[in-house]
């Protein structure tokens, strides 16, 4: 997404802030996942860092290889690549009352990683 609507990148201010209480859990009326911690307290204070630190680099990993691609081949030539993944951008739709976002995005990794070769081969060429 941030790819796709040109963006420079992806601000998030949180690194750890946890509760006093034992209740990690951040609006889980809301949210099934529960929080949203980047790392977690390790054993002996080392911290570990999380799944969802993890997801946002692969992310970051992408969204700089979407960037080098660009570089290279141009961004109507990538976007028309990863427009398999959201087919079009404009039609996507946030409903703010019940926090969901409409439109044909696919969470689908395979997709993901073949639309990643692609740009790799041309890359290649």
């Amino acid at each position: 997404m941030t790819y796709l609507f040109d963006m420079k990148g992806f601000l998030r201010w949180n690194y750890c802030l946890y509760p006093d209480s034992d209740d990690y859990r951040y609006r889980p009326d809301r949210w099934a996942c529960g929080d949203m911690f980047f790392v977690y307290p390790g054993k002996s204070g080392v911290p570990e860092l999380s799944l969802r630190f993890k997801q946002l680099e692969y992310g970051n990993k992408d969204f700089s290889f979407q960037r080098y691609c660009e570089s290279k081949l141009g961004r109507c030539t990538v976007l028309d690549l990863v427009k398999e993944f959201t087919e079009n951008i404009h039609d996507l739709a946030y409903n703010e009352n019940t926090r969901e976002i409409s439109g044909n995005y696919k969470d689908d990794y395979d997709l993901m990683e073949s639309i990643k070769k692609n740009l790799a081969l041309k890359l290649k060429k």
